[in-house]
């Protein structure tokens, strides 16, 4: 019988093994509690029409000052013709969406990017579940109000 000692693991293998693995699954954890926040401030929109948000705030930012383009200005026509609001009422909405939604976004950002830091940093697997734990915390106290 042969024994192959260059794929038996040590201690220290299986250590940062487990750490990495609770690294990762904090990671999966912490990006959809986020997502599930960014849900209840969003409300179920599809992608596509998310996507469509940084381009309908300029047009409403331009409409509401009197300088759209013909395409800006026939976006927020085309929705608002089918909403019944009417051109000043819908952009104002837009503009006052997006205001809160870029104050709630950054305050995700930085939680993110804090929590991903604090996980990198971890040195232990009950690091990684304390860093996780309090951003779940700290998300909470970001949530809709």
């Amino acid at each position: 019988m042969n024994i192959d000692f260059s794929l038996m693991m040590t201690a220290a293998d299986r250590k940062a093994g487990l750490l990495e693995t609770a690294r990762i699954q904090a990671h999966a954890a912490l990006f959809s509690a986020i997502e599930r926040m960014a849900e209840q401030i969003t409300g179920p929109v599809p992608l596509t029409e998310k996507l469509s948000w940084g381009a309908k705030e300029v047009a409403a930012r331009a409409v509401a000052a009197g300088t759209p383009t013909e395409a800006q200005a026939a976006m927020i026509l085309g929705e608002a013709a089918q909403t019944g609001e009417t051109v000043g009422a819908l952009a104002d909405r837009v503009i006052r969406n997006a205001d809160g939604y870029r104050a709630v976004i950054a305050a995700l950002t930085g939680l993110r990017r804090r929590t991903e830091a604090g996980l990198q940093a971890a040195g232990s697997v009950e690091e990684v579940e304390a860093t996780l734990e309090e951003a779940i915390r700290r998300l909470s106290e970001v949530g809709p109000g």
